[in-house]
């Protein structure tokens, strides 16, 4: 059995969501299995719908097992968000492959986003926009742009944002390891569904 996996809030349940688990199926995927907030998404807001309609729409429209992110990683920041349902896919240990949407759909431009707001150089210019009364995100984003402009501009999409710190824990190309003591090897590629794009990150699992 081929299993596949994403992490969604599902705020609600949408015709992206549906064209993507239906990409999922068609890529081979015999299982879905969603991580999803519970009733309450990030930054603290109720979602709009409970938890277990969610669920139930998602498993009406082609999941086959949804889990509840826990609450205190459902409302941290999107790397936290990132990393812990990174980590409970990886722990059922039968998904193979890690689906996610974006509006970008070029992988290369992602990774090379992620790669660049992991660098320890970029330090020194995300401190001086934060000191300049600047967000966290507008200050990463004028980080990035002093140094690449067309990955700066990847940072303005939400979907896009969410790739790119999914894509600083699990691509070796940030440096970090964290995914490797979850998987030996991966292949990545693109699709592009109507006006949505997608990528899947496919991983064989230790």
């Amino acid at each position: 059995m081929r299993a596949a996996g994403l992490i969604a809030e599902f705020n609600p349940f949408h015709s992206g969501h549906a064209r993507l688990i239906a990409q999922m199926r068609a890529s081979g995927a015999d299982c879905v299995v969603a991580v999803m907030s519970g009733n309450f998404v990030q930054r603290g807001e109720p979602a709009i719908l409970s938890d277990r309609r969610r669920a139930e729409t998602a498993l009406r429209c082609g999941v086959d097992l949804v889990l509840q992110l826990p609450v205190p990683y459902a409302l941290a920041g999107a790397q936290r968000f990132a990393r812990a349902g990174v980590t409970m896919l990886a722990a059922l240990g039968c998904a193979e492959t890690l689906w996610f949407g974006s509006e970008c759909g070029d992988l290369a431009l992602l990774q090379r986003a992620a790669a660049l707001t992991a660098q320890e150089t970029m330090q020194p210019a995300l401190r001086a926009g934060l000191d300049r009364g600047l967000s966290f995100a507008a200050a990463r984003e004028a980080a990035v742009r002093s140094i690449d402009p067309a990955a700066a501009d990847v940072l303005q999409s939400p979907n896009n944002n969410s790739v790119l710190l999914f894509s600083v824990n699990i691509f070796p190309i940030s440096g970090k390891e964290f995914f490797r003591k979850f998987t030996d090897s991966w292949f990545v590629s693109t699709t592009r569904m109507n006006a949505s794009r997608y990528f899947s990150l496919s991983f064989l699992i230790c």
